[in-house]
């Protein structure tokens, strides 16, 4: 099944699962004694970004403008959301991001390269039908 995928149609599935996983692990690590996960800081919000990249491996169809700008917005979120929940009050830390946050910011990361190889290979397709390249 895996075999005739692209590259990029493979990062896509890949980095969709990872983020799945992701959910479960804990987001927020709240003063050293107490966690919340993904599910709890509602994540499961942000997979919905996910869905168009993952239809587009499916259905066989280019992800487009639509599919960059949601992984990106995928990605800038969690990198804000990294920055926003990480805070600090007379010096110490009352709470950091924890490490299914950092996995999840991972698995974006990857879904933008995903999306945009996907694109590279849907550009090249024309000229290898017509033999132009080989």
């Amino acid at each position: 099944m895996l075999k005739e995928r692209s590259t990029g149609d493979v990062l896509i599935l890949i980095s969709t699962i990872l983020y799945i996983i992701s959910l479960f692990l804990p987001w927020v690590n709240l003063a050293f004694t107490d966690s919340a996960s993904g599910f709890a800081h509602r994540g499961y919000i942000v997979l919905i970004l996910f869905f168009y990249p993952v239809f587009t491996v499916f259905a066989k169809k280019s992800p487009g403008l639509l599919g960059i700008s949601g992984s990106l917005a995928a990605a800038v979120f969690l990198l804000y959301y990294i920055i926003k929940v990480s805070q600090h009050y007379m010096g110490a830390s009352v709470s950091e991001a924890g490490t299914g946050l950092y996995i999840a910011l991972l698995s974006s990361l990857v879904l933008v390269t995903g999306v945009i190889l996907k694109l590279k290979d849907e550009k090249q397709k024309p000229y290898e039908s017509s033999g132009i390249v080989k």
